[in-house]
């Protein structure tokens, strides 16, 4: 039996139907809305012959006040992304928006060699092997030339780092990387995928040379003329270094990046952090990870450390990208103690637990919502609308509101909002997160129409059967219809 495999895809082979209802833009002329309107305005288009095997959970209501439009909203929906406003708020709750990750670097000796050098994992996500360079080229001016040892510590070793409710179809993208408390480069390896000649092979390039010597690759994609339909996955063997690469790319395209989850995400840190000191010409005799907690601390001092980007940073991040790492880093870090330092997780408190007392402080409902992960990748996840309302509103009313509202996409400008709204008058005026998943498509947020008081919103959509750009877009114009509201002495 083959093993199994995870990765990659990219250019999909089958595209997603579009939509037969063109997007809704706003014109000078547009006519307002009464909010006694709002039912009818929603319902042409949620009530759509095509949407009609769908679910919609949907609350609309003014910041602070007044429910004016409301289905099923106590009801579970899978929320896909929309999560992460869950897990970004209870980190800035608990946590505060100046924390960092702090990755110490202690040694034992002194001098040209140094008899041990111990890393500490602490789970930063953001930590890139140009941080590894630094510390490297940090030891070297203090005149390090030589380590005995070298000892990379991760105490999330006895997991997998894969989140056992993730579907095996998610595991296949890229998204799915393993969490840890050693990470460098978001655990990924970058690949490029260059076309050739017609008929020939793809030549895949490693973005790190250095990897291209660690990993078995199994080509069989092509080159295909001008007029073939393009597509890529790359699969990596779950156990193996062996990376599978199918598909095909038109000739004379621009290459492809992929990126691949890694097999051992401790022994990958350690890898690359002997790479950064060979760079510096610093000698390591034996390289070692270690699970546990060393006992032997006598000696050890502080030679050096990293620092993450403040906590307001991540969650910007986070959510206007969608990180799914970064994520599932922050769930693990709400057992994060002052000074940057992480506590291993207990029965008694573990991050989701932690999670639903801290967001109970701003009033969220313990029982409104039900979550598996920190990302939203499992489809375990369930929430109500009333819920991500609660949290949104919650969060309004927090001394640093400010924070949680920058770190969220802006229509027409930036993140996973981007492309959206583009010409409407939403554009500019919403902030908030999205999800996607097959079949389920979420936006909530926060919305300042022109004429009428600010809102909150969320629209939750599961099992329509349609396209999920299709459902994005009818979303959209959702949106677009809360920004007609106007005051109608109602």
């Amino acid at each position: 039996m083959a093993a199994p495999m995870l990765g990659f895809s990219s250019r999909a082979g089958v595209a997603e139907p579009s939509s037969p209802h063109p997007p809704v833009t706003l014109t000078p002329n547009s006519g307002g809305i009464c909010p006694a309107q709002l039912d009818q305005a929603i319902a042409a288009i949620v009530n759509r012959p095509e949407f009609r095997r769908g679910r919609w959970g949907i609350v609309v209501q003014t910041l602070g006040g007044k429910t004016l439009y409301s289905q099923a909203a106590d009801q579970y929906f899978i929320p896909a992304s929309n999560v992460k406003l869950f897990t970004t708020a209870a980190a800035l709750l608990r946590m505060g928006a100046k924390f960092r990750w702090i990755t110490p670097f202690y040694a034992r000796g002194s001098g040209a060699t140094l008899a041990e050098l111990r890393v500490v994992g602490q789970g930063d996500p953001t930590l890139k092997q140009t941080d590894l360079e630094q510390v490297a080229a940090d030891l070297h001016r203090q005149g390090v030339r030589r380590i005995r040892q070298l000892q990379v510590e991760d105490r999330s070793l006895d997991t997998t780092g894969i989140n056992p409710t993730w579907e095996w179809g998610d595991l296949q993208s890229a998204n799915a990387v393993p969490v840890s408390r050693l990470i460098v480069d978001e655990n990924t390896i970058g690949l490029n995928l260059l076309p050739q000649a017609i008929g020939q092979p793809l030549q895949v390039q490693f973005v790190d040379p250095e990897a291209a010597a660690q990993w078995q690759v199994v080509n069989q994609s092509r080159t295909v003329t001008g007029q073939e339909p393009e597509w890529i996955e790359v699969q990596r063997d779950l156990i193996r270094p062996i990376l599978r690469v199918t598909g095909q790319l038109r000739v004379g395209s621009t290459p492809e990046p992929a990126f691949v989850a890694v097999l051992e995400p401790s022994r990958h840190f350690l890898t690359k952090l002997q790479a950064a000191l060979r760079k510096q010409g610093i000698k390591v005799d034996q390289a070692i990870v270690q699970a546990s907690p060393s006992e032997d601390k006598q000696n050890l001092y502080r030679i050096a450390h990293l620092s993450s980007p403040p906590l307001a940073e991540v969650i910007a991040t986070t959510n206007q990208d969608s990180n799914n790492l970064y994520a599932e880093a922050l769930l693990e870090s709400l057992l994060a103690q002052a000074g940057g330092t992480v506590s291993p997780p207990t029965p008694e408190a573990d991050p989701l637990t932690i999670l639903q007392s801290t967001l109970a402080t701003v009033g969220v409902d313990p029982q409104a919502y039900q979550l598996q992960d920190g990302s939203g990748l499992s489809r375990r996840n369930l929430v109500t609308p009333t819920s991500l309302i609660q949290l949104l509103e919650g969060m309004h009313a927090f001394p640093q509101a400010d924070i949680f509202r920058a770190s969220l996409a802006v229509a027409g400008q930036t993140g996973t909002l981007a492309q959206r709204l583009r010409g409407t008058v939403g554009a500019g005026k919403l902030q908030g997160k999205t999800g996607t998943l097959s079949a389920v498509v979420s936006l909530s947020g926060y919305l300042n129409p022109p004429r009428f008081s600010p809102l909150v919103f969320s629209v939750l959509v599961n099992q329509t059967g349609v396209a999920n750009s299709q459902v994005r877009q009818a979303i959209d114009e959702l949106v677009v219809v809360l920004t007609r509201l106007q005051s109608c002495g109602d």
